[in-house]
């Protein structure tokens, strides 16, 4: 019994962590529409990705078919505090990303070097599409993986531990108890 107590209080305190740790991952630094354009607040200068959202229940937006994109004249202009163009670096492989009713795929990324407010816009897009701005969160996932498994780990361990020695006492308490 106390074995499995001990397991299942380390996957609890597992679940709580991930649960607790997890407003992080879908944290945005801001999103607006692409025309006019909209200014996000970053805090923490790094590398920011541009989303593109595709469909959110919430916004009553239709999911668009295909893969989803600018147009094709469309040019996404980024400008730092100073007004200074950013360039957004956009890569082979497209990331998507959903959270519970929202599905956005990724434009870019842009290093921003200062804090401040930047400004987004696309240049030539046509309709308003809804964008957002997110922190590059790669090595905090990894973090969380790895105190994740570490918890895990932790907790099964510490079961066959208890298991182990829960089952030495009982077979010496038989031998006792049979006169070996």
């Amino acid at each position: 019994m106390t074995p499995l107590a001990i397991l299942l209080i380390g996957l609890g305190v597992a679940g709580w962590y991930a649960w607790h740790h997890f407003k992080v991952l879908i944290e945005e630094s801001g999103r607006g529409p692409s025309t006019p354009g909209f200014t996000v607040e970053i805090k923490e200068a790094g590398k920011h990705t541009l989303w593109l959202h595709t469909h959110s229940t919430l916004e009553n937006e239709p999911p668009t078919s295909g893969r989803p994109r600018l147009p094709g004249q469309a040019h996404v202009l980024i400008q730092n505090p100073d007004g200074a163009d950013v360039p957004l670096t956009t890569g082979g492989m497209q990331s998507t990303k959903t959270t519970g009713f929202d599905t956005a795929v990724s434009l870019g990324t842009f290093e921003a070097f200062t804090p401040g407010n930047y400004h987004v816009e696309v240049k030539g897009g046509g309709d308003p599409r809804l964008l957002s701005v997110a922190p590059v969160k790669v090595g905090i996932v990894m973090g969380y993986a790895i105190t994740l498994v570490g918890i895990c780990a932790g907790s099964f361990v510490t079961a066959l531990g208890a298991l182990f020695i829960l089952l030495r006492r009982r077979a010496r308490a038989l031998r006792i108890q049979q006169g070996w």
